[in-house]
């Protein structure tokens, strides 16, 4: 996955091509599921869609790739400082 897909994605997404810009996130995250900015607008567009149950679904994802990315920096951080 490069950037440019994300930000192809961002501009389907303010363009209105909702469907084009989710099934391009989809396939952004089943390349880089620890992408937190990926799902978070994969959440977002699935519920402009209608998609309310996958939406939640994406934002419970991104929610425990958040806290995971969270985690390895704290830890990482504690490590550095001993």
């Amino acid at each position: 996955m490069t950037s440019d897909e994300f930000f192809q994605a961002q501009q389907l997404h303010r363009d209105g091509d909702l469907a084009a810009a989710a099934s391009l996130l989809k396939d952004i995250l089943d390349q880089t599921p620890n992408h937190v900015a990926a799902w978070r607008l994969y959440a977002g567009t699935l519920r402009e869609l209608g998609r309310h149950d996958d939406a939640d679904a994406a934002d419970k994802s991104g929610n425990a790739t958040e806290v995971d990315h969270t985690a390895d920096v704290g830890a990482s951080r504690c490590f550095t400082e001993i």
